[in-house]
């Protein structure tokens, strides 16, 4: 579970960094490592279900050695101090039911749909009820709600829909300077991510998405 975890936050670093004001220039495999111990023992659930051993792909540490500068090697060097080397990480574990629930709820997804603006997302979620949110923010043992989210889904698009429902139910205060800082290294990752998104911006200087940024700001910083 550590090793899946471990993944996903780097996945999602500049945004993980961002929301948990960290300095990622100054980020170590260490700090990683202890924030992925920090969070699975602290929720009071399974996260993932395992048909075996936990351990490091072969494969994985194989580039690892390959690559040791970089952190993900580093990150990856680490956990095989502790972890036997086994083989397909992704047919090993799965998300369980439980994780499921709480990060949907978390983000309040039954109310967002795929094909929507970030305005009628808003639309959507003012007024919708918050009992669930802070029944799930409860099991988290104090975890911030977003960071949970980031390093379960693997994904940083979920930061958007999270910062929609904090702020559109009213569970969450965002400051002007919290939004920039975040949805700064969202926008920037998204590039980094996308190739369609990076040829639009080398040819024209503005990420597509940055209108829908901005838009959303106006939304939910008044």
């Amino acid at each position: 579970m550590k090793t899946v975890l471990a993944m996903q936050l780097l996945s999602v670093l500049p945004v993980y960094a961002a929301v948990a004001n960290w300095d990622i220039s100054n980020v170590t495999a260490d700090e990683i490592l202890d924030e992925v111990e920090r969070v699975s023992s602290t929720v009071d659930f399974e996260i993932y279900e395992c048909e075996g051993q936990e351990y490091v792909p072969e494969e994985m540490l194989e580039e690892a050695k390959n690559e040791p500068n970089l952190l993900k090697a580093q990150v990856v060097l680490k956990l095989a101090e502790n972890l036997p080397v086994g083989g397909d990480m992704g047919l090993t574990y799965k998300l369980t039911d439980d994780a499921h629930h709480v990060a949907n709820r978390l983000i309040f997804s039954e109310h967002l749909e795929d094909e929507t603006t970030l305005q009628q997302d808003v639309e959507a979620l003012t007024g919708a009820s918050t009992d669930e949110y802070f029944k799930c923010k409860k099991r988290l043992g104090g975890i911030n709600p977003i960071l949970f989210v980031l390093m379960l889904e693997g994904n940083s698009k979920v930061v958007t829909l999270a910062i929609l429902a904090a702020a559109a139910t009213g569970v969450m205060e965002i400051t002007s300077a919290e939004f920039d800082r975040v949805m700064g290294a969202y926008l920037e990752q998204q590039e980094r991510d996308n190739l369609v998104i990076s040829l639009i911006k080398y040819n024209t200087g503005v990420n597509p998405l940055a209108p829908q940024v901005a838009h959303l700001k106006e939304l939910i910083i008044k």
